[in-house]
């Protein structure tokens, strides 16, 4: 009970920014001591190891399968695309996951069970339907994950010239333009 209160809380601190986060803010948060806090998570970096693990899940959770019915393709542009919407309404915990600011053990975990290894299902089931014919399934997930990354990180840093919308609407077009061109077949 103490844990999860104490990831929901550090969840929150993350949306006002990394340095909100501190071990005795959780715990004024949630009504404890801070040593008491200390018995849980050996430290602050225990703790956002655990909350990226806890990200994670919920990015994958509210991820939608692949509906059946929809062309494959299709369903890679939305896998890809709710890589987008999920930074946009949780850029904090999009952050920790894909760019943490914390030493991690998982050794690429995150980014390969979070990102890679989906992109890389769904390109194999575009290409069955014809979807950048004779590449590599994993180079293009990679391409498509670096690009998208890329384009998240820019709009979440304020890189990308423009407003907020404006920003986010050049990352959806610069990751749909290269869905488009891998769609099509190189002309020989």
């Amino acid at each position: 009970m103490v844990r999860e209160r104490a990831l929901a809380e550090a969840m929150a601190l993350l949306d006002e920014g990394p340095q909100a986060l501190t071990l005795s803010a959780v715990a004024r948060g949630i009504g404890l001591s801070t040593p008491a806090l200390y018995t849980h998570f050996v430290n602050r970096d225990a703790l956002l190891e655990e909350v990226r693990q806890t990200a994670l899940d919920r990015m994958q959770t509210e991820r939608q399968p692949p509906d059946a019915a929809v062309c494959p393709a299709e369903a890679l542009h939305d896998e890809a695309h709710s890589f987008i919407a999920f930074a946009r309404q949780n850029p904090a915990l999009y952050r920790i996951v894909f760019a943490p600011s914390h030493p991690t053990a998982d050794n690429g975990a995150c980014l390969r069970d979070g990102a890679l290894t989906p992109l890389t299902q769904a390109v194999d089931r575009a290409q069955a339907a014809g979807f950048a014919p004779g590449q590599d399934a994993e180079a293009v997930a990679a391409l498509i994950w670096v690009t998208l990354h890329g384009a998240i990180m820019l709009a979440l840093d304020g890189t990308l010239p423009g407003a907020e919308d404006a920003r986010w609407d050049m990352a959806e077009r610069s990751l749909s333009l290269l869905l488009s061109r891998l769609e099509t077949p190189a002309a020989t």
